[in-house]
């Protein structure tokens, strides 16, 4: 059983992933000089690496607020100004532009707006000033003329690793958002070596553990993202987000019960009291390798407890209503469903899921219904309309099923089962040509579908064509032996 689950980010990593689109921007950037590109788009080069410096320099004030402990009542926003006009944005708690390391005196102002003081003569104000200089002396470089893309990209991505050595203090933090970048555009391979760099220069913190070890399960590397959580486990044993990982790929290798035992380790580092990014979706992994082992009770529990602890969340919902499926306990999963329909009526898998039960029990003139009001909500997915197709068939409303199948196969036509169906729904209709013509389709995407060729044999008896009959007989027996 497979989680239906998208890992919610924590305010810390929206914080930090937003800081590593600035880093993704520049490696566009780098992938568009590596292409040798037409000189004409030098100057889209020279505006996006002003506007990539701005931003970044955006994000590092916001850091240093962040860093001085200022809670303000919303959150901070950013506005992106037309890099042509000079628009005064600085109402509310937005930085405009027009704070971004240019005047020193107005960086001043806009600490001061969320009551932080800084001195002229303070260490703060001479990094500050330290950088103002620097941004300026870079834009104006790329500004210039005769400007050299490359040597333009060289500078500005030093001024952004002198920066964030010096507002994070450590070498690494560089290397960590230009790694978390990488790995957001899927260059996994670059992406874990930028955190070897960072773990090479003395990176100190469990999130470069867990990015480098999920890049690696993003390779499919499963065993080395193993290691690298326990390397990162021997340094902070009390990281329940380590542990969480480390089960996640343990999973993929269907090592479950060790995988239980990491999620169990995590839940310990919960129950004391420490953070777990996302902490529901642990009871969600913890559950459904309860349910690859047959421990569906033990699953139901286990979501139980998730629901008590996180009544918001819906995965936990469809999780329980899986883990009661796989019981037969059909009743009780449409149950479950229809609470998670009455808290989110607009979730189209709850009803998609009650429709499978509703399917199972019989009851397809529901399950239909369900089917139609999940396929509304936008769960257009290949078994939505196998399942569909099949209980139209049951109801002997076959040319419906042939119009859900056609649906079907229009959307995945890689998918020879969908083929093979039709192929059934045809051949109640006594379109026979017609269904052996969708079989010989089924075999041709997957040579191995026996069933398909047992369909083909079938109707050739019928037909009094014995001798080609046999031959998708012995097609049949070669498959099952």
């Amino acid at each position: 059983m497979q989680s239906p689950l998208k890992i919610r980010p924590s305010t810390a990593e929206i914080r930090r992933q937003t800081m590593s689109d600035v880093f993704k921007s520049l490696i566009i950037v780098e992938e568009l000089l590596k292409q040798k590109a037409d000189p004409n788009i030098s100057n889209y080069i020279i505006i996006r690496l002003v506007t990539i410096l701005e931003q970044f320099c955006r994000k590092i004030i916001q850091y240093q607020i962040d860093e001085n402990g200022v809670r303000v009542p919303s959150e901070i926003t950013i506005q992106t100004d037309d890099l042509n006009t000079n628009k005064d944005r600085s109402k509310g708690s937005i930085i405009s532009i027009s704070y971004n390391f240019q005047n020193v005196e107005q960086i001043k102002e806009r600490f001061q707006y969320y009551k932080i003081t800084i001195h002229n003569d303070s260490a703060e104000m001479k990094k500050i000033k330290e950088l103002t200089d620097n941004r300026h002396n870079v834009v104006h470089s790329v500004s210039t003329v005769d400007y050299d893309t490359k040597r333009g990209y060289d500078a500005i991505e030093e001024f952004m690793k002198q920066t964030c050595k010096k507002v994070f203090r450590t070498d690494s933090e560089f290397y960590v958002l230009k790694g978390s970048a990488l790995t957001i555009q899927d260059q996994f391979h670059k992406a874990v070596e930028c955190f070897n760099e960072a773990i090479k220069l003395g990176g100190k913190k469990p999130i470069l553990y867990i990015n480098k070890g999920i890049t690696l399960q993003l390779l499919d590397k499963n065993e080395e993202a193993i290691e690298c959580f326990d390397e990162g486990i021997k340094r902070w044993p009390e990281s329940g987000d380590l542990y969480r990982y480390k089960g996640t790929a343990l999973q993929s290798l269907n090592r479950s019960e060790e995988a239980i035992e990491c999620f169990d380790a995590a839940i310990e580092c919960l129950n004391k009291g420490i953070k777990i990014h996302p902490s529901d979706q642990l009871y969600v992994n913890k559950g459904l390798t309860l349910c690859n082992l047959g421990k569906n009770e033990e699953a139901i529990e286990c979501f139980d407890e998730g629901i008590k602890r996180w009544p918001e969340y819906e995965s936990f919902y469809i999780c329980k209503g899986f883990a009661l499926q796989d019981l037969n306990k059909n009743e009780e999963a449409i149950e479950c469903f229809d609470e998670g329909i009455k808290r989110w009526p607009e979730y189209g898998p709850f009803y998609i899921y009650k429709g499978f039960s509703l399917q199972d029990l019989n009851e397809n003139k529901k399950a239909i219904e369900c089917f139609d009001e999940g396929i509304k909500l936008g769960e257009k997915d290949l078994i939505t309309y196998l399942r569909k197709g099949t209980a139209l068939q049951s109801l002997n409303r076959n040319k419906e099923a042939i119009e859900c199948f056609d649906e079907g196969i229009k959307r995945w036509p890689e998918y020879g089962i969908l083929y093979r169906y039709k192929g059934t729904a045809l051949q109640s209709l006594n379109r026979n040509e017609e269904a052996i013509e969708c079989f010989k389709e089924a075999v041709k995407i997957q040579p191995n579908d026996s069933a398909a060729y047992k369909f083909i044999a079938k109707i050739l008896h019928k037909q009094g064509k014995h001798d080609k009959a046999k031959e998708y007989d012995a097609k049949v027996n070669l498959l099952s032996n």
